[in-house]
């Protein structure tokens, strides 16, 4: 499977790609009555998600989505523009109550880039991670020194394979 579009979560005046979450997805079609169909084979689910943290709140943003049966209701009150691919809903602001963590990466180090399935914590300079209760942030973890000190090991292990 070719590597996939992630979601992604603003923060500030940063962009951050969701590695991974520890809860249930954070949004899903589903619950608005909306069956995907892939995009493209950059998105086999069929839609990607930006959320944004605003004044300390989880919120959808922006929504990319192809549907089945190509009925697009109103998210919050907005209705999508269409396009080639389906759907853009652009400034939602749905309120989204999770609770979990989710590790987060900006500035992908392209030599750590993974053209299959998703990117690897470490191949990002900057991870945070975010924790939510209810969709209030209530913790911010930077995890930026460890995803370098996993960069390091990987080049101390290449250094050693290629010695041998």
């Amino acid at each position: 499977m070719p590597a996939q579009v992630q979601d992604s979560i603003i923060y500030g005046d940063d962009s951050f790609r969701i590695i991974s979450s520890t809860a249930t997805i954070l949004f899903h079609p589903d619950d608005y009555h909306m069956t995907t169909a892939p995009i493209t084979s950059l998105c086999l689910r069929g839609y990607n998600c930006e959320y944004e943290i605003q004044d300390g709140l989880l919120y959808l943003n922006d929504l990319m989505i192809c549907t089945r049966d190509g009925k697009y209701p109103p998210l919050n009150g907005v209705s999508p523009k269409f396009n080639d691919f389906g759907a853009l809903y652009k400034k939602i602001g749905l309120p989204v109550l999770y609770t979990g963590k989710i590790l987060a990466g900006t500035n992908l180090i392209s030599k750590f880039f993974a053209n299959m399935g998703t990117q690897c914590y470490y191949a990002y300079r900057k991870v945070i991670e975010f924790s939510f209760e209810n969709g209030k942030l209530v913790r911010i973890t930077d995890q930026s020194e460890q995803a370098e000190q996993v960069r390091r090991q990987l080049a101390e292990f290449q250094h050693d394979q290629f010695r041998s």
